[in-house]
């Protein structure tokens, strides 16, 4: 008889791993339906991407609205004129979400959901698939100039947000004659070990061997029906059990219900 007391415990889930997966789970229902998805993806979006992909082709979403806030912020202060492709892009993200894909938090497009949406638009992701692939991405810019060396490092958050993570700064010992090379060089040595620590602990969180993803598997079924009330053509009919197991499931996955 085996001894399972040799084996390694698995760890639960904490609820933001957990609802990140279920996200990702209803994404992949989405993605799986190749027709429907690929004419929102590159019918209706991918167009108005193209025509700001030159500026922003390695950004996040959330960089996008950022950019745009400022720009609205700009407008009203200065008079400045925002940036029409940007604006339309963003506007056509949302209302994809919101509408078409029915995934909504309190009342608008459910922020994650955008970011999942724009993944594909810009291919962030790799190409359309049934299934989406998690990936972090540390960022490392090395910049000179006569008047000194800018070592800026950014690793992306699960969220798909971007956070500065250190800005080191090497001034030129000499005014306008920059000369430091190897210290710039140890800092960006640094940079990396510092990136590929950061993004170690973040795949150990995500991927960590011994997690307990039956939470994930035991929901597929409710995951199904979910699907089909936000996205199927025909309504599901949802008996008062399974009501309430969907009503915690939209909770666990920051989206509003959809009419059963």
């Amino acid at each position: 008889m085996g001894d399972h007391s040799q084996g390694k415990k698995r760890i639960p889930l904490p609820p933001d791993l957990e609802q990140e997966l279920l996200q990702g789970e209803l994404i992949r229902l989405y993605r799986a339906d190749l027709r429907r998805y690929r004419l929102i993806i590159e019918q209706d979006l991918r167009p108005l991407w193209k025509e700001i992909r030159p500026q922003y082709a390695s950004r996040s979403f959330w960089y996008l609205c950022d950019q745009a806030d400022e720009q609205a912020w700009q407008e009203e202060e200065f008079g400045t004129a925002p940036d029409a492709a940007l604006t339309r892009y963003i506007r056509a993200v949302q209302r994809k979400t919101g509408e078409s894909l029915g995934l909504n938090y309190q009342g608008v497009p459910a922020q994650w959901a955008m970011a999942f949406v724009h993944a594909n638009v810009s291919k962030r992701s790799g190409p359309i698939s049934a299934r989406f692939i998690p990936h972090f991405t540390a960022t490392i810019e090395i910049c000179a100039s006569a008047d000194g060396g800018v070592v800026r490092e950014s690793i992306a958050t699960r969220q798909g947000g971007e956070e500065l993570a250190v800005l080191n700064e090497i001034k030129a010992a000499n005014f306008s004659s920059f000369n430091e090379w190897e210290a710039l060089q140890e800092a960006a040595r640094s940079a990396v070990v510092r990136q590929i620590a950061q993004l170690r602990e973040q795949f150990k969180q995500h991927h960590g061997p011994y997690r307990n993803l039956r939470a994930i598997a035991r929901q597929q079924d409710d995951l199904q029906l979910l699907f089909a009330c936000l996205w199927g053509h025909t309504k599901p009919h949802v008996n008062s059990n399974a009501r309430e197991r969907l009503r915690l499931l939209v909770s666990k996955l920051g989206i509003d219900a959809p009419s059963y």
